[in-house]
């Protein structure tokens, strides 16, 4: 199935190219990008320990790597350690560890070789140097040094040491992060029988080799199936801390004498070496000190030397690149990273590989002061230190770290929202206390900030964003773990229009008329052990009656409107009086003609003490914006997405209520339309039987309701009536929906049913018959209703 997104490569080198075929046989469009006119790596041999190797067989390369290699299969890459004065003392002769720990010489060309045949050529680009990267709500723009640009959804940075990506990733501080290590490279491609007739008395050609000494060593490994070996021979100034970066270029040619001079001391063998180095090339070898923090920013992710260029004391830097390349592609492919979340799955792959690769480039430091400060009679010292040096590389568990990447993205939600106004804020339940309870937010792209659920498994707001300018923005989310969310609540200002959304009051605004004995409660809703957690409502506070004859009104501007309430539902002993769940939808008024219209609520009946608990109304505007007086002030929300947000960073909750905004809310608000309140407490009493023998049905009349036109006044309930809504709207009077009638039989046959299941006589199979019928009743209830009922779950 070919992915929504797409990917620009940036570099052309071995990471880059293999990270290209890697997602373009998971049907990825990927376009590659190279700074020079044709593929070339500057270099000679490279060296891929079992860990590399590993992760080019999950890619699919090994096979095709292997045949351009002229080797007839990997070796054993455990190195001999000798002294660089005395080439016959032996420093430390590192073990075979298994038949597994094979590795393979190659000639960097000769891998680009390999690859390249496996891409498609209409998706390579080259003469595009990038210098810069920027990013908008939707894409993310490459600027190249021709003046032409490309739009993607993904950039890969595979652009080596000098990464222009890094620059983007990491922003201003790139200069505090790459350094000149004070250690020059010389290196070279030498005839292995070149040496052995000048005289060569050290076997070079069967494993990696390495003559250590102070402040210089070399790494000797075949490649080319015995026919040369890769030398490089490295020159430390350690006295010296690192330096800033030195001015190109970080390459230059070097005379036969620069070399030799500085080793007139060594045994016979090295410097045979050195006489046949020739006019080699010699390295300023930089590196990141100290490593990066993250691998990506956004959509933009790095890899190989641009996220963790590392020196070559290890020879790891190529497999730790082959590592990112392979977690990556198998990260992006995956059936559950789409583009709604690829900057989650990003921070993913950044989270399981900077750990990894930025301690292998720490490790690599450590290497080389082990080997530049070995003198003769140190031996023992040093083997002590060199054990074992290589066996974490080689033996980490990459396909752990994929499954953890891929479970981050299964687990960890990842939101983008876009909001119009000053600020946004979320709804729904938090994560338990076994769950993490922190998550990043990133505001119109800035770096992200770690922001804390008030407290763990409890409904209520768990998210409210710093107040910004008004206008358009973008608020990132990620890194959630079992998040629920019911709807998210923007805040606008005065120019921003409201036409066409769904504007919230919440029950302390004074656009509400209350008439009566209502009371303002701001208690924490009751906990269902095992069903629900803990719930608040919206503000943390909602309007309560338990008398007859309290009502309140409410004057708007638009085509429907909609109460929302705390529901009553079951008690989990037989003698509680019930507990609350937040946010029900309590009624919904059809569609309207536009215009002013008043909401008249009464209450005509109340059963036993229970108290009805209004929390906030919904309505529609499709005719005002921000400054019209026509549209209350309100609590405001908005949300075109059902993601959640939080900038909680504080234990207790106490959510800001705002009355000076109009506002609008989205989400998924509850669960369904126009719901009869004995619906969504027959859902839960099926989930819950099983768990609590005995349950008290709460009744609430709800037999119809009336649109009736008027003026502004609230028509006075009749004591005979029992209608619980009153809607003016202009026109006569008209009944709710002929459907009502069977559904009130409907649910009078399921009390029935109920009552009989709580009989003690009755057998297993009686009840499952009851409850079977009950479960039919209920569907068709809510195919007649038209909507879903509600499905809060823990």
């Amino acid at each position: 199935m070919t992915k929504d997104f797409t990917v620009a490569i940036v570099g052309g080198g071995m990471c880059g190219l293999a990270c290209a075929v890697g997602l373009s046989r998971s049907d990825i469009h990927v376009d590659i990008f190279e700074a020079s006119s044709k593929f070339e790596e500057v270099g000679a041999g490279v060296a891929l320990g079992p860990n590399a190797l590993r992760a080019l067989k999950g890619l699919g390369l090994y096979e095709t790597v292997l045949s351009h290699s002229k080797a007839s299969g990997p070796g054993h890459r455990e190195f001999i350690f000798l002294s660089g004065m005395d080439e016959s003392k032996v420093v430390y002769d590192y073990p075979s560890m298994s038949p597994d720990d094979l590795g393979l010489g190659i000639y960097r060309p000769v891998f680009l070789d390999a690859v390249v045949g496996l891409l498609d050529p209409s998706t390579v680009h080259f003469n595009k140097r990038c210098v810069s990267i920027t990013s908008t709500e939707t894409t993310t723009v490459i600027s190249f040094t021709d003046g032409t640009e490309h739009e993607a959804d993904v950039v890969i940075g595979a652009d080596g040491v000098r990464s222009a990506t890094r620059n983007y990733v990491v922003g201003e501080g790139v200069q505090k992060h790459m350094v000149f290590t004070n250690t020059i490279a010389y290196r070279g491609l030498i005839s292995l029988e070149d040496l052995k007739a000048a005289g060569l008395q050290t076997e070079l050609s069967t494993r990696p080799t390495m003559f250590a000494g102070l402040n210089k060593h070399f790494v000797i490994f075949p490649i080319h199936g015995d026919e040369r070996i890769n030398v490089v021979i490295f020159v430390s100034k350690s006295d010296i801390p690192p330096q800033p970066p030195l001015p190109s270029p970080w390459v230059a040619a070097t005379s036969d004498r620069e070399l030799q001079d500085q080793f007139q001391e060594w045994g016979r063998d090295a410097r045979i070496i050195v006489d046949h180095m020739g006019a080699c090339s010699k390295w300023f070898i930089h590196a990141l000190n100290p490593p990066l923090g993250s691998y990506s920013r956004g959509r933009v992710v790095l890899i190989g030397d641009a996220a963790h260029a590392m020196a070559p004391h290890l020879g790891a830097g190529v497999g730790q690149g082959f590592e990112d390349v392979f977690l990556l592609c198998e990260l992006l492919k995956n059936d559950k990273v789409t583009k709604s979340n690829i900057e989650g799955a990003l921070r993913a792959y950044s989270e399981v590989r900077s750990p990894r690769a930025n301690w292998v480039l720490e490790r690599t430091n450590q290497a080389l002061r082990v080997y530049e400060s070995y003198q003769p009679g140190m031996e023992a010292e040093k083997a002590e230190k060199l054990a074992n040096q290589w066996d974490p590389i080689w033996h980490h568990k990459l396909d752990e770290d994929i499954n953890r990447a891929i479970e981050m993205v299964s687990k960890h939600v990842q939101a983008l929202n876009t909001l119009t106004g000053v600020s946004i804020a979320f709804t729904g339940n938090t994560p338990g206390s076994s769950n993490k309870q922190d998550f990043s937010v990133s505001v119109d792209r800035a770096d992200a900030y770690v922001a804390s659920y008030p407290s763990p498994a409890e409904y209520l707001q768990w998210y409210m964003s710093p107040t910004l300018e008004e206008g358009n923005h973008t608020i990132a989310l990620s890194e959630m773990d079992n998040i629920d969310v019911d709807y998210a609540i923007v805040a606008v200002g005065n120019q921003t229009t409201v036409q066409g959304k769904d504007i919230l009051v919440d029950d302390t605004s004074n656009a509400i008329v209350w008439t009566g004995d209502w009371q303002t409660n701001t208690s924490t809703l009751a906990h269902i052990t095992r069903v629900f957690v803990d719930n608040h409502p919206l503000g943390n506070s909602t309007k309560d009656s338990n008398t007859a004859g309290d009502s309140f009104s409410f004057q708007f501007t638009g085509t429907n409107v909609s109460v929302w309430r705390e529901t009553t539902t079951f008690s989990t002993t037989s003698n509680a009086s019930g507990n609350d769940i937040a946010n029900t939808m309590f009624f919904s008024s059809p569609v309207l003609a536009s215009g002013a219209h008043t909401l008249f609520m009464n209450i005509t009946e109340v059963a036993g003490d229970q108290s009805f608990m209004l929390d906030y109304i919904t309505y529609s505007d499709q005719v005002s914006d921000g400054n019209s007086s026509s549209s209350p002030t309100s609590l405001s929300g908005s949300s075109g997405t059902n993601t959640p947000s939080s900038s909680g960073t504080s234990s207790s909750y106490s959510p800001p209520k705002t009355t000076q905004l109009a506002g609008i809310v989205g989400g998924a608000v509850g669960g369904g339309v126009a719901l009869l309140l004995i619906i969504g407490a027959l859902i839960w009493w099926r989930r819950s039987k099983r768990s609590y023998h005995k349950a008290n049905l709460i009744r609430l009349s709800v037999d119809q309701f009336v649109l009736r036109q008027a003026d502004l006044s609230a028509p006075a309930p009749s004591t005979s009536e029992k209608k619980l809504v009153w809607l003016q709207t202009g026109g006569t009077s008209v009944a709710a929906s002929e459907n009502q009638a069977e559904i009130r039989r409907r649910l009078d046959e399921i009390n029935r049913l109920m009552a009989q299941m709580e009989q003690p006589a009755n057998e297993t199979a009686q009840i499952q018959e009851l409850r079977t019928r009950i479960e039919m009743l209920t569907e068709e209830n809510t195919r007649l209703m038209g909507a879903p009922p509600p499905a809060y779950q823990d």
